[in-house]
């Protein structure tokens, strides 16, 4: 039998490979942004699996603690999430159609800010960036 990246993951982490778990791993794979809670009941009802808000709240809650999951704030006060499989990146966000499009900066550039930061006494313990405005399409 084949392992998915999913079953590894947990296997990896000594987590149990529970329905809801392999679902979710698969939901935050297939998707192009990071998915709010909502989104992700949405797209677990259209794949037939019905499941309580707070069980899924608790689950996402354990998979970022575990860092397995990322959170993301790609708009005012609303969490979305992402697989950390997908590597350290920051969004671009459509304020007029609300596509979200993944911005890679060059490590140098994050270290260098990062240095500035330190000499003006700061630590920095993970930073999120985030850009907002319209699309080619809606431009």
């Amino acid at each position: 039998m084949i392992k998915t990246h999913a079953e590894k993951i947990c296997e990896e982490r000594g987590l149990r490979k529970t329905k809801t778990r392999l679902l979710l791993f698969e939901v935050l794979g297939e998707s192009r942004r990071p998915l709010a809670i909502p989104d992700i009941l949405e797209t677990f009802r259209k794949k037939g699996y019905e499941i309580n808000k707070t069980t899924l709240y608790r689950e996402v809650e354990l998979l970022v603690s575990e860092e397995v999951l990322r959170s993301v704030q790609i708009a005012t006060r609303k969490i979305s999430y992402e697989l950390a499989s997908h590597g350290h990146h920051h969004h671009f966000v459509c304020t007029g159609c609300n596509y979200v499009m993944d911005v890679v900066f060059p490590e140098a550039v994050i270290e260098k800010t990062e240095q500035a930061l330190a000499r003006e006494g700061v630590i920095v313990e993970k930073h999120s960036i985030e850009f907002f405005g319209l699309c080619k399409m809606c431009n």
